[in-house]
């Protein structure tokens, strides 16, 4: 079995890359590796793979950026899959929520009757889901990493993110 970072193959590097873009652990990364290819690697050592974090930043530049590209894609790829789960649809969950209700009213169940109605109601108003957030215009949030920031620059993107006012610079 191949130890370490330094050994994984190409393909290994892409996958521990991929598991990282479907928000899987450094843990659950390794243990990955090892199931799928034989091959050992420890969570930290798996962490070099995931290019937002800043053990990459030691990679190769121009395997870095494959791997970035990488990243991105199975994250757009991953998080656009939820579209294809039937739950994921306020329709479904309401139809499955409906039928619930006539179950337990036609059980004469009147406490789950009602606390199928609430689920309803909790759902019609979303406070059952977690809303999707957006930047400015409906456009989709912008990331910045934060480990490529000088100390000033993040101070000052985290008060305008406050809605504070820029400190004046002192020296």
């Amino acid at each position: 079995m191949a130890k370490g970072h330094g050994r994984l193959a190409d393909n290994q590097k892409v996958r521990a890359t991929q598991l990282f873009a479907q928000f899987r652990t450094p843990k659950e990364v390794a243990e990955a590796l090892k199931e799928e290819f034989g091959v050992e690697i420890t969570p930290p050592g798996a962490l070099r793979y995931d290019p937002t974090k800043r053990m990459s930043h030691d990679l190769p530049e121009k395997l870095r950026a494959r791997l970035t590209a990488v990243y991105e894609a199975e994250r757009k790829a991953y998080v656009a899959a939820v579209e294809a789960v039937p739950m994921a649809h306020k329709v479904v969950r309401m139809a499955r929520i409906e039928k619930a209700y006539q179950a337990a009213d036609q059980r004469g169940n009147v406490v789950l009757a009602l606390d199928t109605i609430e689920r309803g109601k909790k759902e019609m108003d979303g406070t059952l889901t977690r809303h999707e957030h957006s930047g400015p215009g409906g456009n989709p949030m912008q990331y910045q990493d934060v480990n490529t920031m000088t100390p000033e620059q993040a101070r000052a993107e985290l008060l305008a993110l406050l809605g504070r006012p820029p400190e004046p610079v002192t020296h």
